[in-house]
């Protein structure tokens, strides 16, 4: 993997396993991956407002919140806030040793 060059990690979720506590060793494996194998330095999300579960997922695995874009999305009648999450290589390992 060449420096500076983005990786595009798509994550998939069936709304029956939510809930399963799945999502936390389903991402430490994907980010492992990104930063193992790819040589990746960090890896971005992005969540919305009210996705307090996925916000706390990524925070737990090492994730801080580097951006906000206010009233970002609409959805059931009312705009909510986009958040711009990242983790880098070194913040995961701290938090997930190999």
């Amino acid at each position: 993997m060449r420096h500076g060059y983005p990786a595009i990690l798509p994550g998939v979720v069936d709304i029956a396993e939510v809930g399963k506590k799945y999502a936390a060793d389903a991402l430490r494996v994907l980010l492992g991956f990104a930063f193992n194998t790819l040589g990746l330095h960090r890896v971005v999300f992005t969540c919305y407002e009210g996705n307090d579960r996925a916000l706390q997922l990524y925070r737990h695995v090492g994730f801080t919140e580097v951006g906000r874009a206010p009233e970002a999305y609409y959805r059931d009648g009312r705009y909510w806030d986009e958040f711009r999450m990242q983790v880098l290589d070194r913040d995961f390992r701290a938090v997930v040793p190999e």
